[in-house]
């Protein structure tokens, strides 16, 4: 496991994050960090629990997964949330809630995956991946949710389909 600082993090600040191999945050970390940037890792970074930054998370490369199948719940509590072309985030439901700009250009694979910008904007760029789909035989598929003041969908793909039905996919925020 990788032991998490009370600052701010860079992969390669983080001790015994090694940007090629996979790795599993500490479980135990409680509080907050000040901002986190993965930029050139290539590895599976493991969440035990949920990360709150106060600032900015950015997310470049890798894959982010989390451990016993349970939730990633990622939130920039005065910042924004980029998650880059070659990043695949995969766990049964996500969550991310920022107070800015979230900005995804890479892949979030779920059951459930939640997206709210509570002051700012979402922007789905050309190329992205929101995976609400399964092909469990006799499943529909799972839900979608992406609430903000503004949400451009720039040639991303949506897909909460299933061999029993489509799932639920919500856009914008007045429901």
């Amino acid at each position: 496991t990788v032991p998490l600082p009370t600052s701010s993090a860079l992969f390669d600040g983080l001790s015994g994050l090694n940007p090629n191999k996979d790795s599993t945050l500490d479980p135990a970390f409680h509080g907050t960090l000040d901002s986190l940037t993965l930029d050139g890792y290539t590895g599976t970074l493991v969440f035990g629990r949920d990360l709150n930054v106060s600032k900015n998370i950015t997310v470049m490369t890798g894959h982010l997964t989390s451990d016993n199948k349970g939730p990633i719940n990622l939130e920039a509590q005065n910042g924004g949330i980029n998650v880059g072309k070659d990043v695949l985030i995969s766990a049964p439901t996500i969550t991310f809630t920022a107070a800015g700009l979230i900005d995804i250009y890479g892949s979030l694979k779920g059951d459930f995956v939640h997206l709210q910008s509570l002051n700012g904007d979402i922007i789905l760029e050309n190329g992205s991946l929101i995976d609400a789909s399964t092909t469990e035989p006799g499943a529909s598929g799972g839900r979608v949710e992406i609430l903000a003041n503004r949400i451009a969908l720039r040639g991303a793909e949506i897909d909460a389909s299933g061999p029993m039905g489509g799932g639920t996919i919500l856009i914008g925020g007045d429901y």
